[in-house]
């Protein structure tokens, strides 16, 4: 995305969206000890300031979240940790953003990120088909990111059109996800249903006997997210 200002905004008037944003948004909350970086300084460097300008009237939005109340730690490389609110993910450009005003929003580059964590939820960025795809971490054996089951989120946009037949007159956006399987380096979509799952299994040499005494013994589903994620931990974290 490029960085785009209005003409209109003077840079004393830029320079004072920029303190506000700094002091009511966010706090350094882990700081490298070989850096002195005051928290305008940590932000203004992994990412840059949009303006939106007017906004042509939609159904739905380009974002995972309603409305702006989120918080979110943005992990830097080099080590800090930065708590920032009024933040949400903008899916149309895959981009994670700060409201500064109105028609203003500051917009992190990942590539100068370790992770975020948005609402208590991980992002991180993996290579996926010649390109840097942001996901969000349902599942991760360790760290190291060898096997982790992903959560990429996609936004559909459809334009408005004039034409009575098609009934459109706005802009409409639906948004979606799709689950991935990282072994290693290799990342394949997967379906959250029961075949899908007892394939992650089989992957990692785990019978399915075993899977699906446990699923039955805890009363689980193979579609609910949040009992994936307990199966999982059951076999490879506990």
């Amino acid at each position: 995305m490029n960085t785009i200002i209005s003409r209109s905004i003077t840079p004393v008037i830029f320079g004072m969206l920029l303190l506000y944003s700094c002091f009511s948004f966010g706090q350094v909350v882990q700081r490298n000890e070989e850096a002195n970086d005051t928290y305008a300084q940590v932000i203004t460097r992994v990412g840059s300031f949009t303006y939106s300008g007017a906004k042509i009237k939609t159904v739905g939005s380009l974002y995972l979240y309603e409305d702006w109340n989120n918080e979110m730690v943005v992990h830097l490389n080099d080590g800090e940790n930065v708590l920032i609110k009024n933040v949400n993910y903008n899916l149309a450009d895959q981009v994670f953003e700060v409201l500064t005003a109105p028609d203003s929003t500051y917009h992190f580059d990942f590539t100068k990120l370790k992770s975020i964590k948005l609402n208590g939820k991980l992002y991180k960025q993996f290579e996926m088909d010649g390109a840097m795809t942001i996901f969000e971490i349902v599942f991760q054996e360790s760290y190291k990111d060898n096997f982790a089951i992903l959560k990429k989120y996609y936004v559909n946009e459809f334009k408005a059109s004039p034409d009575p037949m098609v009934n459109r007159p706005n802009n409409t956006y639906t948004t979606g996800y799709t689950y991935y399987l990282k072994n290693g380096d290799d990342i394949e979509k997967v379906h959250l249903n029961k075949k899908g799952i007892l394939k992650m299994f089989k992957s990692k040499n785990i019978s399915k006997d075993k899977v699906e005494d446990y699923v039955k013994a805890n009363n689980l589903s193979y579609k609910a997210e949040e009992d994936v994620e307990s199966l999982f931990k059951h076999f490879f974290v506990n």
